[in-house]
């Protein structure tokens, strides 16, 4: 099974978010939802925790999740430990914003740990050649219109 997950946001902050599972070349399971005053990042997340509750919910233990947003898969794969040990900073000083979002993936971490479930995270290049990805992304951006 691999997982595709998608954020998006308009100006107006009305946002939308999701993920789509695929089996066998297909699109087993679709889910989305909108959010109000909200940013794209905050909607990226969403959108991956989304699918990391999915994993814990039908306890896949190996499984591909792909996100266009660097943001999410940098943040997960590289700066989540920086930004811990220095105290939720940048390496700018700043305050991580999504920080809240970020402790709710960290718990989700954690629980798939325990349950041995591993989700490969990779980033997926957004509008180009990957199907999965330009559907679950023309999903969200049809829901904020």
């Amino acid at each position: 099974m691999t997982i595709y997950t998608d954020g998006s946001c308009r100006v107006s902050k009305e946002g939308a978010y999701g993920f789509i599972t695929v089996v066998d070349d297909k699109i087993n399971t679709c889910f989305a939802r909108t959010k109000s005053r909200t940013t794209n990042n905050q909607m990226e997340l969403l959108a991956f925790i989304s699918a990391l509750q999915y994993i814990k919910k039908v306890k896949i233990k190996n499984i591909n999740v792909y996100s266009d947003s660097e943001y999410v898969v940098k943040g997960y794969t590289l700066w989540k430990a920086k930004w811990i040990k220095n105290g939720w900073k940048s390496k700018e000083n700043k305050s991580i914003a999504t920080q809240s979002l970020w402790f709710d993936i960290i718990k989700l971490e954690e629980d798939l740990t325990r349950l041995t479930a591993c989700p490969n995270v990779q980033w997926v290049r957004a509008h180009g050649s990957n199907k999965y990805n330009n559907f679950i992304d023309n999903l969200v951006q049809n829901l904020t219109k």
